[in-house]
């Protein structure tokens, strides 16, 4: 395998990797540091895995291994105990994370945004940040905590804290007030109370699940259908049974008991099954366990390649899903339930509204989804039985 020379944090480093890797597959699975995250990787789109080489920020899953040879990679573990402090500081002062799974990528960003620009201005942040996805704070607040860190990041300490920048809490910048006023402490509802663990989140020191690890784990990929509805002709495990560090792959044929779930009606499969028809893109067709998190993903590519399939017309409109001649997505049919109301006469007050506006309104559906992709981490209690 190839190797690896370079400075980590200050520190020499030699380490061996595989071919397809990238440098934040090398940090993470080589070199055991967690602090940049994985989010979207290798598609560079989130900024949850920006680290620093040779002072300037870039993101570690679009740079290949051999690209830091013989340089100089910092990650937030690696800067000075007071900018640590400072930065971790400012952002939870200012309420600039909320989960914080992206908080570690933007805190490198900032690291290097500040080394190189002490007197940063709200432009040259936003600028700065532009390759970072946050789907929490709304970024204002990521803003604020950049600009109180720049404020100390050449001195010893930030200013005494008299709560965020942005503190105008139920109107209070119209004129309103909140009743009851807040208890002595600000720490009530509607106060301005510090966000629990968030000097561990913004300096990536919180463990996510896919940062936890223990002896002889193995590690899983998924494979997904390549198509929302289309049958299954054939899984053939076979070829990638066969590849480096595989234990197992794992099938619908595999799991013994009823292969279904759901909170309202049973009607998603754990496992689609030859000859079964798939839901969505997201139907899981196989598991893939290897030695690593690099194998696994490697197999599971090569087992997507190796899916046949009959692919058929999509249901892809919730309207025209419900009509009678509409494929049908689950056996008991596309309606999952019908949630009916009335309150007042509404015809009563329309015909009393001095003006009536009528239109049809669309809008994509959202989740408002965290980064952190899902994970979980199955450890055995006990004997099998």
């Amino acid at each position: 395998m190839p190797e690896l020379s370079f400075l980590l944090n200050g520190e020499p480093r030699s380490v061996s990797y595989e071919e397809g890797m990238n440098l934040l597959d090398v940090l993470r699975d080589q070199c055991d540091v967690t602090s940049p995250k994985d989010g979207c990787a290798p598609q560079g789109a989130c900024g949850c895995c920006t680290v620093m080489v040779d002072g300037r920020a870039v993101l570690s899953c679009l740079r290949k291994p051999e690209s830091a040879e013989g340089k100089s990679v910092t990650t937030l573990e690696g800067i000075s105990e007071r900018k640590r402090r400072l930065l971790a500081e400012a952002f939870v002062r200012e309420g600039g994370l909320q989960c914080g799974y992206c908080t570690p990528g933007i805190a490198a960003r900032v690291a290097s945004l500040l080394d190189r620009t002490p007197q940063v201005n709200e432009e040259q942040i936003r600028k700065a940040l532009n390759g970072h996805i946050c789907r929490c704070t709304g970024y204002q607040r990521i803003v604020d905590a950049v600009l109180t860190a720049s404020e100390a990041w050449e001195d010893d300490a930030l200013p005494d804290y008299h709560g965020p920048r942005r503190s105008d809490l139920f109107g209070a910048s119209r004129g309103l007030k909140r009743s009851p006023p807040p208890g002595g402490n600000g720490a009530g509802v509607g106060g301005n109370a510090l966000r629990y663990r968030g000097s561990e989140q913004t300096l990536g020191d919180k463990p996510y699940v896919a940062d936890m690890s223990t002896a002889g784990m193995l590690h899983g990929a998924v494979v997904m259908s390549r198509h929302p509805r289309a049958d299954v002709l054939e899984i053939d495990i076979s070829a990638s049974s066969s590849l480096p560090g595989v234990e197992r792959v794992l099938t619908a044929a595999d799991v013994p008991g009823d292969r279904f779930v759901g909170l309202i009606r049973k009607d998603w499969p754990v496992f689609v099954a030859e000859g079964e028809t798939t839901r969505c893109v997201g139907d899981v067709l196989a598991l893939v366990l290897a030695d690593t998190r690099f194998h696994a993903k490697q197999a599971a590519e090569a087992l997507e390649e190796s899916v046949r399939y009959q692919a058929l017309d999509p249901v892809s409109d919730p309207v025209e899903a419900l009509c009678e001649d509409s494929p049908r997505v689950h056996e008991g049919g596309n309606l999952l339930d019908v949630c009916a109301y009335t309150r007042g006469d509404v015809q009563v007050a329309l015909a009393e509204c001095a003006h009536v506006v009528e239109g049809t309104f669309v809008t994509q559906r959202i989740e408002h989804a965290f980064l952190e992709p899902e994970a979980c981490l199955a450890v055995p209690a006990g004997p099998a039985g």
